[in-house]
């Protein structure tokens, strides 16, 4: 459940505009991040998100796919007390590893 989670959150700050956040600043190990956004690429939920061999990504010119916006709505219920990634770790109300 937390990977489905994230993903939705990851979804929905796309489609409101927020592609500027890292794993840094959401304070997740070194390769969740580009893992859950590699997946959201493999599944063809996002599209133009940018890969590099360092494991690093951009996600400036990302955009929800049409399977994507669905699958945001399929699973909208998940998402009701979600408040913005200012919070995510207490909505994901788990222990993350810290990176």
């Amino acid at each position: 459940m937390f990977k489905e989670k994230l993903q939705l959150a990851i979804l929905k700050e796309i489609k409101t505009g927020n592609k500027n956040f890292t794993r840094q600043k959401l304070q997740f190990s070194p390769t969740l991040l580009s893992e859950i956004i590699f997946d959201l690429v493999k599944n063809r939920l996002i599209a133009d998100a940018d890969f590099y061999r360092d494991g690093k990504y951009d996600l400036s010119t990302a955009e929800l796919t049409l399977i994507g916006e669905r699958y945001l709505h399929d699973h909208s219920d998940i998402l009701c007390d979600y408040k913005g990634l200012s919070s995510i770790n207490d909505w994901l109300k788990i222990d993350i590893k810290r990176g």
